[in-house]
């Protein structure tokens, strides 16, 4: 799963949003989010405040958290 998510982090700096893609992650990390959860705070970076220092990734990463923590 991070090699996914390497992968779109990739995608999205080279090509921009592609709404599909991260659709497809966000539903195989959610459905599987337990198995996940070390990997999506990885990427979620919610130490960091200034979005000029995070992934592209972490936006999508902090509302899949979001969504299954709550």
């Amino acid at each position: 799963m991070t090699l996914i998510i390497a992968s779109l982090e990739e995608n999205l700096q080279v090509k921009g949003n592609d709404e599909k893609m991260v659709d497809l992650v966000k539903s195989l990390l959610s459905s599987s989010f337990d198995l996940h959860q070390d990997t999506i705070e990885y990427w979620r970076q919610f130490e960091e405040d200034n979005p000029d220092n995070y992934w592209m990734v972490t936006p999508i990463m902090r509302a899949i958290w979001q969504e299954n923590k709550a």
